[in-house]
């Protein structure tokens, strides 16, 4: 299977968790919901039309952190206005925290993506050329990035459910155990539960339980599915082989 490899960059970052409601608080790292209306975006699709395109059905989307993550938290003040008068003398307004994500010292996240021939051969050639519909962004407009191609890897599933080492978030429910011996010192441990696919309407369909390192460590662990994969690809001449799992 080939897989397109590439970067996204930027300073700050806002992935909304489902489950907050008065409070936005935000994942570290971008759910597989998110990227894909990245990559949608990148490609020009209409609002709400891609979610049957870009479902797990159609291709496989995985991301890893190529760096620490710290969070902020922010208030932000909302008016409700009716008229241009009220937007300077607002009679109502609401203070809601919101969370920011930053880097150390900028955010990177690489994205891996397959299947959907289509949008596959589209999004590389765009990637390659650096042109894009609709610039790319890290879960808000505010939050711009920039997106890198890194290259076209090749990817094939290990048939295996021994000790591997895992670059990407994995799933807890398939985590048979961790091998703590082999991991650094630095590790810290998140679970998050994150959405998968969304409806027409919006609404998740499925969302999924993730591990991960914070400190963006590969994970030392066995496995109750052959559900990792060995990528191999070249990067500023290096031979980069890492194992990683679809979300």
């Amino acid at each position: 299977m080939r897989v397109l490899v590439f970067d996204l960059k930027g300073s700050l970052a806002h992935f909304r968790k489902i489950y907050t409601n008065s409070s936005s608080l935000s994942y570290s790292l971008p759910p597989r919901t998110c990227l894909a209306g990245i990559i949608a975006a990148m490609l020009g699709r209409e609002r709400d039309s891609y979610y049957q395109e870009f479902s797990r059905e159609h291709c496989f989307i995985a991301v890893k952190k190529l760096g620490r993550t710290r969070k902020i938290m922010q208030t932000l003040n909302y008016m409700r206005a009716t008229g241009s008068r009220e937007l300077i003398v607002p009679r109502e307004h609401t203070q809601i925290p919101f969370e920011l994500v930053c880097g150390e010292p900028e955010l990177r996240y690489r994205i891996y993506f397959a299947g959907n021939p289509g949008a596959y051969e589209e999004l590389k050639q765009r990637l390659v050329n650096d042109k894009y519909v609709f610039p790319p962004y890290l879960g808000a407009a505010p939050f711009s990035a920039t997106a890198n191609f890194v290259a076209e890897a090749s990817c094939q599933r290990l048939q295996t459910r021994g000790l591997v080492e895992v670059a990407t978030p994995i799933k807890s429910r398939n985590i048979v155990e961790f091998s703590f011996d082999r991991m650094l010192d630095n590790v810290a441990l998140v679970k998050e539960k994150m959405p998968v696919d969304f409806t027409a309407e919006r609404y998740p369909v499925a969302s999924a339980s993730y591990i991960y390192d914070e400190n963006a460590s590969a994970l030392p662990v066995s496995l109750n599915e052959d559900m990792c994969w060995r990528i191999a690809y070249q990067w500023e001449e290096q031979d980069i082989k890492e194992n990683i799992t679809f979300y």
